[in-house]
């Protein structure tokens, strides 16, 4: 009997720089059988109306060290583009508790859920739940979560990575650094440039298409382990 394996890989787009960073505007999904090679996931793309309709939740604020008050900085660069796709998608934009609705019958047919920085994306459904809710948010509760990235540090990286890197024209190797410059990165985009194959691969930093990023990948490491 073929192994059969339904992941609900998850990604969200949050706030940041602001007095409530780390709130879900932008919430994806994909969900199929990570053990299919050529299945094709469904996915769901939603705005959370609450959040997207404030301005106020795209400012970028900073305190002041003279006043200790909070005060504007500039918007968010990415606000516009929501805006423009949002007036575009009109039924992308939903209510939270729609959206909540949503995945929790996502995750009735899931065997578990996941994302590629875990850690990260139950942060922001906690904090956005918590914020316009007022209580936790458990239905992660009801299946195993695990994390692609701490698979691919864990698992993937390996000594081909490196040679692989190592390889590259300096152009190309820049793609494949951390943050700080240091090191090699291991990052969802680095991760999909190496088992891809494509140097230049960018991620899209919008929910739905990272989450099928996301998706492949761990699809990816399904197969190899």
């Amino acid at each position: 009997m073929r192994i059969k394996h339904n992941t609900l890989v998850l990604d969200t787009e949050t706030t940041m720089k602001n007095e409530k960073p780390f709130l879900a505007y932008n919430i994806g999904g994909a969900l199929g059988d990570i053990y299919s090679p050529n299945s094709e996931p469904l996915e769901f793309d939603f705005y959370v109306q609450e959040i997207i309709g404030n301005p106020k939740n795209f400012e970028h604020t900073y305190i002041d060290k003279e006043t200790g008050e909070r005060k504007f900085w500039k918007y968010d660069s990415r606000y516009p583009k929501v805006l423009e796709d949002a007036f575009k998608n009109r039924s992308k934009i939903k209510p939270l508790k729609y959206i909540l609705n949503y995945i929790s019958k996502q995750i009735g047919f899931a065997d578990s859920v996941a994302s590629y920085n875990w850690a990260f994306d139950k942060q922001a459904f906690n904090k956005t739940v918590l914020e316009f809710h007022n209580e936790s948010y458990k239905e992660f509760e009801r299946i195993p979560n695990w994390c692609i990235m701490d698979c691919y540090a864990n698992k993937m990286i390996n000594q081909n990575y490196f040679k692989f890197v190592d390889d590259l024209e300096p152009i190309y190797k820049k793609q494949f650094l951390s943050h700080s410059g240091k090191n090699y990165g291991y990052s969802a985009q680095c991760m999909a440039r190496w088992i891809f194959e494509s140097e230049q691969y960018e991620e899209q930093h919008t929910a739905l298409e990272d989450s099928k990023m996301e998706f492949e990948l761990a699809r990816h490491f399904a197969r190899k382990h």
